[in-house]
């Protein structure tokens, strides 16, 4: 694409006199699926290949996980595929050592996070992708001290905009900025595809000025689709690459209160199909059990707080919490119950031994299974899919969550891991109406990320 072009043809440029390139430090910044991935690919051939001697380049992202994962799952297949497939020598796929390692000699592999990574390597190229999740230096502390004997040596800092946290990252976008103003065309180059904040985020004008990708990976009726289903704040950061200054409240202001139910509906009658959403916890957080007809109405169950005042010894009372989940499936037709095992495992093996092992479903909340369920649920709201019943506690839960960014999308999640604002009610509402939804034909497909 021609915006690959042209960081490919400015961060190339080399000093004729001394081979060595007119810039180290390559920054960008693009909104969110613009092709860094095959950028950097053909970046790292490039070195790997056409530089007349073996060459070592280092990919990281913002876990040593994610990175394995970008090269096993999107590097290697791309490779495999295209002409150059002659040229690799043997891919290591390990958890201890994830690598290409090419017939010229040269290898790219993947570093961990942490700031001693790099120790006792020397490296001609490094990639530091997804640097908005950066909340310190120690990505780049590893490896520019790994770089710095080799004369011809490059970095590339590539990332769409963050968050407030995005500490590493807003520094190196202030940096590239002020040497843009300031006119200085060597060292340090930076490139920036982003909207003004004041830019009208529905205007597909603005979308057009700032997604370099637009009609060539995507096209305007996936961007206007994104725009109606995304909270603002993450719309903005993954597709206008605008950076927040902090993890947005998850649901549109007035959005839950306009869902309650027209006739004021509260629980379903006994005998009706429902879904649980179930998330535990053993003192701090609380514990919430939620339910959801099959039709999407939303009703609290039970939740249990820690109260006011209390001493640092209370902690959640289990014998009642097993009793609202029997009572739960006494008085309902429960065709799933969706829970967080982690606290709870002897009770999940009860209720899987009473109900079930087809009803009571384990989902873990990793960022893999919330993604897609906060999705789902919040769409739901905005579109006017969902009702509930007014509870004030589901209420409320549900205007402490905030949104997660992540490279593969956002999740609802809690302000902060000892923050006083609950969110479990919302947690286990999400579980809920997810579980509800794989019961509709529609929506099959999310069948697969619960039973995971």
């Amino acid at each position: 694409m021609p915006w690959q072009r042209m960081v490919a043809d400015i961060a190339g440029e080399y000093d004729e006199a001394t081979g060595s390139p007119i810039y180290r430090e390559v920054n960008v910044t693009v909104p969110r699926q613009s092709g860094k991935t095959t950028l950097t690919l053909a970046i790292t051939l490039d070195r790997s290949l056409m530089w007349g001697r073996p060459c070592r380049s280092a990919y990281t992202a913002q876990t040593g996980l994610d990175a394995r994962q970008k090269m096993v799952n999107d590097w290697m297949p791309l490779l495999r595929r295209s002409p150059f497939k002659s040229t690799i020598d043997r891919e290591l796929r390990g958890a201890a050592e994830t690598a290409i390692e090419f017939r010229t000699g040269s290898r790219v592999e993947v570093l961990a996070t942490g700031e001693d990574s790099g120790h006792g390597r020397t490296l001609d190229l490094g990639f530091i992708d997804e640097a908005f999740a950066d909340e310190d230096d120690r990505r780049e502390q590893a490896l520019v001290p790994a770089m710095t004997t080799i004369r011809d040596a490059q970095l590339y800092v590539m990332s769409t905009m963050g968050t407030g946290r995005s500490t590493f990252l807003n520094r190196k976008v202030a940096t590239g900025r002020a040497l843009v103003e300031a006119g200085i065309t060597q060292g340090i180059a930076y490139f920036e595809w982003s909207a003004p904040d004041d830019a009208d985020p529905d205007d597909p004008a603005v979308w057009a000025a700032c997604m370099p990708a637009l009609g060539f990976t995507t096209d305007i009726s996936a961007i206007r689709h994104a725009r109606m289903t995304m909270p603002d704040g993450e719309f903005r950061r993954a597709f206008l690459n605008q950076s927040r200054e902090h993890d947005a409240r998850w649901l549109p202001s007035g959005a839950w209160a306009a869902r309650r139910h027209p006739q004021g509906l509260g629980m379903p009658p006994d005998g009706a199909d429902i879904t649980l959403g179930f998330d535990g916890s053993y003192n701090n957080d609380a514990t919430a059990l939620v339910g959801c007809t099959l039709e999407g109405h939303l009703f609290k169950v039970a939740v249990w707080e820690r109260p006011a005042g209390a001493s640092d010894s209370w902690v959640v009372p289990r014998h009642e919490v097993e009793a609202a989940v029997h009572n739960a499936f006494a008085r309902w037709r429960v065709r799933a119950l969706a829970v967080d095992t982690s606290r709870w495992v002897s009770e999940t093996q009860d209720w899987r031994a009473r109900y079930g092992s087809d009803v009571v479903i384990d989902v873990p909340q990793s960022r893999a299974r919330m993604i897609p369920a906060s999705a789902l649920f919040y769409k739901g709201v905005v579109q006017g899919l969902v009702t509930h019943d007014g509870d004030t506690d589901l209420g409320r839960h549900l205007a402490n969550a905030i949104t997660r960014e992540t490279p593969d999308g956002a999740y609802v999640s809690k302000e902060g891991r000892h923050s006083p604002l609950k969110v479990d009610l919302a947690i286990a509402a999400v579980l809920a109406y997810q579980a509800a939804m794989t019961l509709q034909p529609h929506t099959t497909t999310t069948v697969e990320f619960i039973r995971l």
